[in-house]
């Protein structure tokens, strides 16, 4: 086992500069002529370093609210960036303290896994300016004080060096922690996909389950070795509902199908719920009451919602729980939208023993996360749920944890339905040894119901 961790150094090509963390644990293997610990350190599949632990969007301090990621010059939610320098992104987000606080930003690299790369930033973007969030907007004739932060990247003469996964952290400058993270990708266009949203082959399933099928073209022969290529498929634009076991049904010449992946099958699940907070004389018809609030512009309650799994399809327009904070009948600025309380229920009689419910959509950073699982009331018969929300036009529907699947269970109160209309979005990583990282060399949108 002699020069175990040196002939390793050799073998990964690792940076000087990412030596610094694990210099102590080398340089002891080397001194006492011993082999690396196993455990100390953790590999990608192109043998560089990267962190144990999984970047999620996440927001780690209850004062901070309504965290979005835009597309520049857009209302949607963006997470994708291109390498040709043809989008920036926006980062939004509310501090409910309502004063000046100074932050900062910074950006890290991650493979297909969402691991994080151990290397210096300088590796894989260029940044020029200054890190801190400047922009800075304050609230307006609004009943609950906030202060409006928005980061705009990549700015002019800033690039992504390479395409992959991504995340943008906010740091308080004062503490010195990472208070936001935001995940989003940048893609080096490769690879043509041509993809759609087909009846599974698997009979018992066809009622309420959906299945993918693809054509990836790679015109450039990017593609060296087909066991490189990595597949991951998202259902309205949530980390939690993903599939990623794809394997190529076939090769010929530049092209590689992806026909027989019933071992990737989604949930249909159903059309979102909505409610409508944007203008208090258009209030949605499923707001029952609209009191005055203390804190907030108002107290909003919701109609109580049923239970959906044993009902039979009904086609209902929504966006696939997106939230949209733009009014139709006029104008209305960020920073003079509000807050109001919206009081959420759902009425189950009985409480669901050894699983957790949870409001799911956009505003929820589409996953489940602890600040929106809901409590039961055993006097009533319901879980319930109160958020100080901003007002705005939502989409939402009811998710489970459960012991039995891994991600959001979105059949058990919402049912599944194979014509229910849902987004997908199809990434195509490469890994390969002579670029040492996960490249995203293409991505594709399709529609259950427009199948483009």
């Amino acid at each position: 086992m002699e020069y175990d961790a040196l002939i390793l150094l050799l073998r990964m090509k690792i940076d000087l500069t990412d030596l610094r963390s694990i210099a102590p644990t080398f340089l002891f293997c080397l001194l006492c002529n011993i082999a690396l610990p196993q455990d100390s350190l953790t590999f990608d599949s192109d043998r560089r370093f990267v962190e144990s632990y999984v970047v999620f969007d996440e927001v780690k301090t209850k004062h901070i609210s309504c965290v979005r990621l835009y597309r520049m010059n857009s209302s949607e939610e963006s997470t994708i960036l291109s390498t040709l320098r043809t989008s920036k992104l926006e980062l939004r987000f509310d501090d409910l303290r309502g004063d000046f606080n100074e932050y900062r930003y910074a950006f890290v690299h991650c493979n297909s896994s969402w691991e994080i790369y151990r290397e210096t930033e300088m590796n894989y973007v260029e940044i020029n300016d200054s890190r801190y969030v400047e922009d800075v907007q304050f609230s307006s004739a609004t009943a609950t004080a906030f202060a409006s932060y928005t980061v705009a990247f990549p700015k002019d003469g800033n690039r992504f060096i390479r395409s992959g996964n991504f995340a943008i952290q906010i740091i308080d400058v004062e503490t010195d922690s990472v208070i936001i993270t935001k995940r989003f990708t940048v893609i080096d266009p490769q690879l043509n996909i041509n993809a759609r949203v087909k009846k599974t082959d698997e009979v018992k399933y066809q009622n309420f389950k959906q299945q993918l099928s693809f054509e990836i073209s790679d015109p450039k022969n990017k593609i060296k070795d087909v066991n490189g290529l990595r597949v991951v498929a998202l259902k309205n634009r949530s980390w939690e509902i993903t599939c990623s076991d794809f394997k190529p049904s076939f090769v010929s010449g530049n092209k590689i199908i992806f026909d027989y992946t019933s071992n990737c099958l989604f949930d249909g699940g159903n059309e979102y719920r909505y409610f409508n907070t944007l203008e208090s004389r258009s209030f949605s018809s499923n707001i029952i009451r609209v009191s005055p609030s203390k804190k907030a512009a108002f107290d909003i309650y919701l109609e109580t919602d049923e239970p959906r799994s044993f009902l039979k399809y009904s086609n209902m327009q929504d966006m696939n729980g997106r939230t949209l904070y733009k009014a139709e009948s006029r104008s209305i600025s960020w920073h003079e939208l509000d807050y109001s309380f919206v009081h959420f229920s759902l009425n189950t009689e009985q409480p669901m023993l050894g699983f957790e419910l949870y409001l799911f959509g956009e505003f929820t950073m589409m996953k489940m996360d602890s600040a929106f699982r809901m409590d039961y009331n055993p006097s009533l018969g319901r879980y319930e749920k109160t958020l100080l929300l901003k007002h705005g036009f939502y989409n939402y529907q009811y998710v489970v944890k459960s012991p039995y699947q891994d991600g959001p269970d979105e059949a058990i109160i919402e049912g599944s339905h194979a014509e229910t209309e849902n987004d997908y979005t199809i990434f195509v990583y490469y890994s390969s040894m002579s670029e040492g990282y996960d490249q995203l060399l293409g991505v594709a949108h399709i529609n259950s119901s427009k199948n483009e």
